[in-house]
């Protein structure tokens, strides 16, 4: 049997369990997949809006390891001293060009970031199976990344153009 979340009358969190009480015709995303509570007493939590969501949260850890990583790089570099981190860091320093490709990189993740997770949340609500994309997605983020931090120019756009086509696939079922 698969978790669901139930409501109290007043529509609050009440438990978790296996049963709908009194609110019927409802949707929701919650950090347990997919919920949908529009045909039954009962919610159901999804497969594919369990993988999504760990998805998400994969795409997330992502973000936290690009936007560390110019600084890690910087410091291990020796071009940042640790001290420099914690201050108000009114003056860009010097940084080395595997940092800069890191922050560049990073950069580019914010860009695309946003309509990832907007497709990925409404491919949840809606249960459009595209959860294949959004691994392809993620992987070649990955893989963007380490492009861009080994200076592999024209590969590295290839990439990027092939990410841009996942999002665009993740899409299309929406409509």
């Amino acid at each position: 049997m698969l978790p669901v979340i139930t409501l109290s009358a007043t529509g609050a969190w009440s438990s978790v369990g296996t049963e709908m009480n009194g609110a019927t015709g409802w949707g929701l995303v919650v950090g347990l997949g997919a919920i949908d509570c529009r045909e039954t007493d009962r919610c159901d939590v999804t497969q594919e809006g369990t993988l999504m969501i760990e998805l998400i949260l994969l795409s997330l850890v992502l973000l936290l390891v690009q936007l560390v990583l110019p600084n890690v790089l910087a410091v291990r570099a020796g071009n940042v001293a640790p001290d420099y981190l914690l201050g108000a860091r009114d003056q860009a320093p010097e940084t080395s060009q595997g940092a800069q490709r890191a922050k560049r990189a990073c950069a580019n993740l914010l860009e695309t970031l946003p309509a990832f997770l907007a497709l990925a949340v409404l491919s949840i609500v809606l249960e459009a199976d595209v959860v294949l994309l959004a691994q392809a997605w993620l992987v070649l983020r990955v893989v963007y990344l380490l492009a861009y931090l080994a200076g592999v120019a024209y590969l590295r756009s290839l990439i990027w153009v092939a990410a841009l086509a996942c999002l665009i696939g993740m899409a299309l079922p929406l409509f």
